[in-house]
């Protein structure tokens, strides 16, 4: 997961002129699904009627969720209807194909309310615990623009998206937690590294330091420890006398046969080789 610098300014004024266009509700969400940036900022009575009941906020959540991972796939802008039947959309804010955040357009309905549509959102809702004369009222004032508007607004969000971007109200910083996983492995090379210990080191849970390896690294851990223990094996048989077996073990390798086997493998010359000749064309896997 990369970091991102946000230019808060601008992308809430460019959000303020979609809300002034549309008068669709339209939010600014990081990669992790939390909102940031929202014009208006609350969301509608509806809908904060609605979540006063925890099992509707959970399946409010687990929907957004939904939209966002839909909206994360190559197909890009998601256009659907939330569980209680609102109309939303989200489109992802990318740069190459590192994803960002999302914006999330909603809360609003394809048809005019009445008595019909209300019974379809009632039946949608009939489960909660919430007061419903209360929640049919606000269902009266929900914004409805037509399903045509809808879609175009959705384009423009998608439009809006790629502005984000081009017009730099966005940049990628490496997170420091990516920072501390490198640094974590260069100063351990020398050490069994595992998951488990890492996490513990990191104080992060493990299923999301896999995570972020999975989508940072492009490869499993092992490979990428055997990759940064050649590299430094590699350096040390340049600038140092030190026996290949002692710069085994400084790399990590208790096994100097295993060591051979790796250093051959990923450079294509024996580490022997690879001292005499200084071959500096052997490349990384």
């Amino acid at each position: 997961m990369y970091g991102v610098a946000l230019d808060k300014k601008n992308i809430e004024a460019l959000l303020k002129d979609f809300h002034t266009l549309t008068r669709i509700r339209i939010a600014f969400y990081s990669q992790d699904f939390k909102e940031y940036i929202a014009v208006p900022k609350e969301v509608c009575d509806f809908c904060l009627i609605l979540r006063k009941d925890k099992n509707a906020d959970k399946r409010c959540r687990e929907c957004d969720k939904h939209a966002f991972e839909a909206a994360a796939r190559p197909e890009g802008l998601y256009v659907y209807e939330c569980h209680a039947g609102l109309t939303e959309a989200v489109a992802p804010v990318t740069i190459e194909d590192k994803l960002l955040g999302y914006l999330m357009m909603g809360q609003t309905l394809k048809h005019a309310p009445d008595e019909q549509l209300w019974e379809n959102i009632y039946s949608n809702c009939s489960k909660y615990d919430v007061d419903f004369n209360s929640l049919k009222g606000a269902f009266f004032n929900l914004t409805h623009v037509g399903w045509e508007k809808i879609y175009a607004a959705a384009r423009i969000m998608d439009i809006s998206a790629k502005f984000i971007h081009l017009s730099n109200f966005i940049k990628v910083q490496e997170p420091v937690i990516l920072e501390k996983i490198k640094s974590y492995i260069e100063l351990n090379l020398n050490k069994t590294i595992t998951i488990s210990d890492m996490s513990k080191r990191l104080n992060i849970s493990k299923s999301y330091l896999s995570h972020i390896i999975k989508a940072e690294f492009k490869k499993s851990l092992t490979k990428y420890i055997q990759n940064k223990r050649i590299e430094k094996a590699k350096k040390l048989l340049g600038q140092t006398d030190l026996d290949i077996y002692e710069i085994s073990q400084i790399v990590g390798f208790s096994d100097p046969n295993y060591f051979a086997r790796i250093f051959k493998r990923i450079t294509g010359i024996s580490a022997t080789k690879y001292r005499r000749t200084g071959d500096k064309k052997a490349e990384l896997c």
